[in-house]
């Protein structure tokens, strides 16, 4: 190696004498200050990464050594030169590992790099390099290890079969780890005889974290370095600390203290911070094992002080960037905290966390902490939304990263988090997830078995919550899978899993032939007396609630009774056994058991007794759970047990029955609120979807629905009381406009709680006038006064900031509403014209009836019992059985006419088949007049159905009044803000868009058909009616670029609503694509360009629905969905008007939150929607189109959209009498615009 410039050597020579003292800025200083020149020299880059690894941050030399390795190779002829390369490569392949997450490449480099260097040359003919290179293999393959394969026995292992690797018996490790430590120390002991003690500490550092103590003779080893290391101050007192430690863990405390105090005193003289900083983790961990042993461990004293110290010392190795340090303590205070009853800095910490995620460069470090938090007892503390943002983030990140390990650990987190808000489905593809990652980083049989196993159960619980198709295709799906994996564990001669695979068939069999439900594994009951591991009680739950359940089917309640006191018995060992630091998760555990066998005990007593004495018995059982399940913070399952309890309460009818179960009820609400607020994403539509989910899964509308009864049943017992009458009947309304679209309303709530930590990108400055806006609207909002002009200066500060478009529609929206806004919104229409009325009405819809709640313009709340006439009352009176109508009927009804929807008739739909729904409006004819204006907001099975279209005496609804739709009143409300908003304010002329798509046969044959020809004509004319042109083949960046700050934009082509079970925002619009990143395009469904478009297939999904717009090439069709207009389109109050295919569908299976078009529409701007509930010929939407916008008046005019509609729908009627032809489309949101 030619001779290093003075200059330079020199300045690598202060550098290792800045790093025995442990100052690692000067160290980087000193670098620093070398000529521009030196900078790119591999021995320049080489030092500079020293420094990095003793400190544990690597962001300073990522770049340095990125840039060096794309040098010409012919510049680093030398030998010497080309063994710093490969040491460079062997370097930057694990920073691809810690700081990037890449492991895919990493065995290769290492291995190649230990054939060519280290395996032919003897240890003590080692320059610094050739050290360098040694230990940056044992660290980097053990690093690859922990990321891919977590297995500590090699032989099970996954071998790749690109590489050749057989001759590696401890793969990926080139030597058998006792072969490997034995050669680090000898390396060691090499390097102390010629008095390289700097590069002896950092070979023994390696040998420490590489491979355990306990393969040399660690009290001897130990002593010899500490001796040898004498003469080095610093590195004597790491040595001390390190054996400080040790003893630590053997509480050997006198001793240890010893050597914490000489330490401490070395650093202290040197001010070496970093290990200052470790000396008061390992005091932590002394005082944390002294506490157990007084018993003071959760006394909030004792507790406080070692969360505070584990805080302190965090945050003092982050200020001097020593992030690798930092994290560990990290990982120390997670383990002390999940032994405490309460922690009280998990939030500090988390905090701590995120800044090393941001600051350190060292993302596998706090991905591998974060799995480990989320699989500790700290995950209580860890909210679900950020739960869900850690495993969507990293798997969209890291998922061909090659770090099967961690992929694993991620996957399971993430059906775990999926378990917690009941999506057994997605629980489901996530566990069957992790169970292939654990397949491509281990052979390990039984531990596949295993893993299989837990899968198994989750689809067979699954089964439990299915009917119809779904159970039959999930039952054969399970038969599937146990079969494959019976197979695998045959193969593997696992004789006890091949066993639990059989009664696993056998419990699936029993599954699908019993229309009673599933039945729990037999197993053998365990007595009070022996010892308990969490195996065993396990078992003993099954086998007992198994137990409880066949006494009390047999009317044997004490006996059902004596067994929950033997399961209490069993539990309470079980949470007084072993050390205090295991007491937290021991308790959790019994809780959650003992939680879940009492709610299944009030559930099947309430089944199977109603007795006065037993429904109390049964309640004080629902409400233990639910305390239970409040004590452990598992909110789902204390939703769960508050809904139950009211359930009860309602069935007693004790005293003050309708108060307690309204309690219970707002106590089960909050828990749903808090769950759902905090399921948070990256996405906005993907947090929506989420808090849908929770919305499904905690039986919601139970919640509301139970509220509302008990409510009316207030009002309805208060005849002689007429004020408490009025203000029960406005709290069961309210209780109504609660229940409907919950994830919506906290989505876009004022008081929604960004999760900012992962707002990297948006500017402090602008987050800062987010929280002052929310700030300066909840003062308003208690003083009730109005705006006032600073509110206005925050605002058009915000309209200027387009840092965060995503918060941009958010920040405009307040969904709150109370009965008042809606008093006042019927004042102003009445002010506003002429005197004309409003009047809203909504359907609370149950499983035995159907009720109309209507809010009259006195103010009235009326509630009727529909299809309750005189006749079913004297039959109630006689003691007779009453029959009304109730959803079952309307589902048959459906069932009969709608199911064809994709082959639409002259006689699919005659009014004679409507009017045998005449009875779902009928209350209309005495709580509104011809002429006054109706709004809409239906419930469950009433979606869809052409309400409008139903008749009230002769007469017509939409003949008799203007109709708007909304799906909660909310929304509408904001609706009308807009509009109002954007009425105020309009000048100049109106501006519009208007958008047309062609069918297949003209893009074929180049000749248009002519409802082709008839469609561009009519686009034109509307377009001229504007002032502008049509856009034919429009993208979906061309699509959001021509839509904004548009008053009007319509639409004339296809739209798909696919109604699976999967279905969420995917309703879409066919676009011409945009170029991907190769500059290919993506092809799309040629079906999907039709003039009539043809039925969705099983295996699409709603928020892939959407407006279809076209390409000129049938092939180059893509969808612009309902996801992607919620997200990326930004609508300023606009009119839109969509002449396609179900454009104002809706998938409302998820309780009542909306999905598809219309609702996106509404979030990303718009203040009215036009659409259509189901295929529509072309011809209808021209028609409609025409005299729809007939009715407009020129620029500046308010536009009666409700009346426009209106008028129109009768055109089309008179012209084309079926109401297949008029009765689709719909208004939704504001009934005005100003153009």
């Amino acid at each position: 190696m030619e001779p290093l410039e003075s200059k330079l050597a020199e300045g690598l020579s202060e550098v290792r004498g800045a790093l025995q003292s442990g100052a690692y800025k000067a160290a980087h200083e000193i670098l620093d200050d070398l000529p521009l020149q030196y900078r790119n020299r591999p021995e320049f880059v080489v030092a500079r990464f020293g420094i990095c690894e003793a400190q544990g941050s690597y962001r300073r030399v990522d770049k340095d050594i990125g840039e060096l390795l794309a040098k010409d190779p012919g510049c680093f002829s030398t030998p010497e030169r080309e063994l710093i390369v490969d040491l460079l490569r062997a370097i930057h392949a694990r920073l691809d590992m810690i700081m990037r997450c890449k492991f895919t490449p990493y065995a290769s480099i290492a291995l190649s790099v230990w054939q060519r260097w280290l395996s032919p040359t003897d240890i003590e003919t080692y320059n610094e390099n050739m050290v360098l290179l040694e230990l940056e293999c044992h660290l980097g393959l053990h690093t690859y290890i922990r990321g891919v394969y977590n297995e500590e026995d090699a032989a099970l292992r996954v071998r790749p079969a690109n590489l050749d690797v057989e001759r590696y018996s401890a793969y990926p490790l080139p030597l058998e780890p006792v072969a490997a430590s034995k050669r680090l120390e000898s390396l060691i002991r090499y390097l102390m005889r010629v008095n390289r003690l700097e590069e002896a500490f950092m070979v023994l550092k390696c040998r420490l974290i590489c491979y355990p103590l306990s393969l040399s003779e660690p009290e001897h080893f130990l002593d010899e370095i500490e001796e040898n290391f004498f003469s080095g101050p610093l590195l004597r007192a790491r040595v001390r600390l390190f054996k400080g430690v040790q003893l630590i863990r053997l509480q050997t405390f006198s001793i240890a203290e010893g050597f914490l105090k000489d330490a401490q005193e070395i650093f202290e003289w040197l001010d070496y911070k970093s290990g200052l900083a470790e000396l008061r983790v390992a005091k932590n961990q002394m005082a944390t094992i002294a506490f157990q042993g007084m018993g003071v461990l959760n006394d909030s004293l004792f507790s406080g002080m070692v969360e505070q110290e584990y805080i302190d010392a965090t945050k003092a190795l982050c200020a001097i960037e020593c992030y690798v340090i930092a994290i560990q303590t990290l990982n120390s205070y997670f383990g002390f905290a999940g032994a405490l009853q309460s922690p009280a800095m998990l939030e500090q910490a988390f905090q701590a966390l995120e800044e090393i995620a941001s600051q350190g460069g060292i993302e596998l470090y706090v991905w591998i902490q974060r799995a480990t938090c989320l699989s500790r007892e700290v995950r209580v503390g860890i909210g679900l939304g950020e739960q869900s943002v850690w495993c969507e983030t990293f798997f969209r990140r890291h998922k061909n990263s090659g770090a099967y390990a961690m992929l694993d650990r991620f996957a399971s987190c993430y059906s775990r988090f999926y378990y917690d808000i009941g999506n057994r489905s997605k629980q489901i593809e996530y566990a069957m997830s992790a169970l292939e990652y654990q397949q491509l980083r281990t052979v390990n049989a039984a531990e596949l078995a295993q893993s299989a196993h837990g899968v198994f159960i989750y689809m067979l619980y699954n089964l439990e919550h299915l009917s119809g198709k779904d159970f039959d295709d999930e039952a054969l799906r399970a038969r599937e899978f146990c079969l494959q994996w019976l197979q695998k564990s045959a193969d593997a001669g696992l004789s006890q899993w091949v066993e639990k695979g059989k009664h696993n068939l056998a419990r699936l069999d029993q599954a699908v032939g019993n229309s009673e439900g599933l039945v729990s594994f037999r197993r053998e009951s365990l007595k009070a007396d022996e010892p308990v591991g969490i195996d065993q009680l396990t078992g003993a739950y099954l086998s007992e609630k198994e137990k409880m359940l066949s006494c009390f089917a047999a009317k044997d309640v004490d006996g059902a009774f004596d067994v929950v006191q033997r399961m209490r018995e069993v539990l309470q060992k079980y949470q007084q056994s072993g050390t205090d630091l295991e007491y937290s998760d021991r308790r959790s555990t019994a809780v959650t058991i003992l939680s879940a066998l009492l709610l299944n005990a009030s559930k099947a007593l309430v089944i199977n007794s109603r007795t006065s004495p037993h429904l109390q018995r049964a309640l004080s059982c629902a409400e233990e759970a639910a305390q239970g399940y409040q004590e452990i913070g598992e909110l789902r399952n204390q939703a769960a047990s508050l809904v139950h309890a009211a359930t009860i309460v309602i069935l007693a009818k004790q005293t003050d029955w309708t108060s307690r179960s309204v309690e219970l009820l707002r106590k089960a609400e909050t828990c749903a609120d808090r769950l759902r607020e905090e399921t948070v994403a990256l996405s906005l539509v993907d947090a929506l979807e989420n808090k849908q989910q929770v919305v499904a899964s905690f039986a919601s509308m139970d919640i509301y629905r139970m509220g509302y009864i008990a409510l009316k049943a207030v009002a309805t017992y208060a005849k002689h009381d007429p004020e408490g009458k009025a203000k029960s009947e406005r709290s069961a309304w309210e209780w109504i406009q609660r229940g409907k679209a919950r994830s919506i309303s906290d989505l876009l709530s004022l008081y929604q709680i960004y999760p900012q930590r992962y707002l990297k990108d948006v500017p402090d400055e602008f987050l800062g006038l987010v929280r002052e806006k929310k700030a300066r609207l909840r003062k308003l909002g208690q003083n009730a006064q109005g705006q006032d002009p600073p509110l206005g200066i925050v605002q058009k500060e915000m309209s200027e900031a387009p840092e965060l478009p995503d918060f941009q529609p958010m920040e405009d929206i307040n969904v709150n509403i109370r009965f008042e806004d809606i008093l006042n919104l019927q004042e102003a229409f009445s002010q506003e014209n002429g005197g004309n009325r409003i009047i809203f009405v909504d359907w609370m819809v149950s499983s035995s009836s159907i009720d109309m709640t209507t809010v009259t313009e006195t103010g009235e709340i009326r509630i009727d019992i529909l299809d309750f006439t005189l006749e079913v009352a004297m039959s109630h009176i006689r003691g007779q059985p009453i029959k009304i109508r109730s959803s079952e009927d309307v589902m048959e009804w459906k069932r009969k006419y709608f199911d064809s929807f994709s082959s639409w008739s002259e006689d699919s739909l005659e009014m004679e088949y409507l009017e045998e729904l005449n009875w779902l409006v009928a209350p209309l004819a005495e709580v509104s007049r011809p002429g006054d204006t109706l709004v809409f907001c239906p419930s469950g099975v009433l979606h869809g159905i052409p309400l409008h279209a139903l008749s009230v005496g002769d007469e017509c609804l939409i003949e008799r009044n203007p109709i708007i739709y909304c799906d909660s009143l909310s929304m509408m409300l904001n609706s009308y803000r807009k509009a109002k908003a954007q009425s105020q304010s309009k000048t100049g002329s109106s501006s519009a868009a208007v958008f047309g798509v062609y069918g297949r046969s003209g893009m074929a044959h180049g000749t248009k058909s002519k409802e082709e020809a008839e469609v561009q004509s009519t686009l034109e004319k509307i377009a001229a009616r504007f002032d502008t042109e049509v856009s034919f083949d429009v993208s979906p960046a061309d699509f959001i670029t021509k839509c904004a700050d548009q008053s009007i934009i319509h639409y004339h082509g296809h739209a798909v609503l696919n109604t699976t079970k999967n279905s969420g925002f995917k309703q879409a619009l066919l676009l011409q694509p945009t170029q991907n990143q190769k500059g290919k395009q993506v092809a799309a469904p040629q079906a999907l360009l039709q003039i009539e478009p043809e039925p969705p297939t099983p295996t699409t999904t709603a928020l892939d629905d959407g407006l279809l717009l076209s390409s000129a090439s049938p092939a180059t069709a893509t969808n612009f969905t309902a996801r992607e207009m919620f997200t990326d389109l930004r609508l300023r109050s606009a009119h839109v008007t969509l002449i396609a295919c179900s454009s104002a569908g809706q998938d409302i299976r998820v309780g009542e939150e909306p999905q598809g078009i219309i609702p996106a529409l509404l979030l990303a701007g718009a203040a009215s929607v036009v659409g259509t509930l189901w295929p529509i010929r072309s011809q209808d939407g021209r028609l409609f189109s025409m005299e729809f916008y007939a009715r407009f008046g020129g620029a500046g005019s308010l536009v009666d959209l409700a009346g426009a509609l209106r008028e129109s729908v009768l055109a089309v009627r008179k012209a084309r009498p079926c109401p297949v032809h008029w009765a689709p489309f719909v208004l939704h949101g504001a009934w005005f615009h100003r153009l």
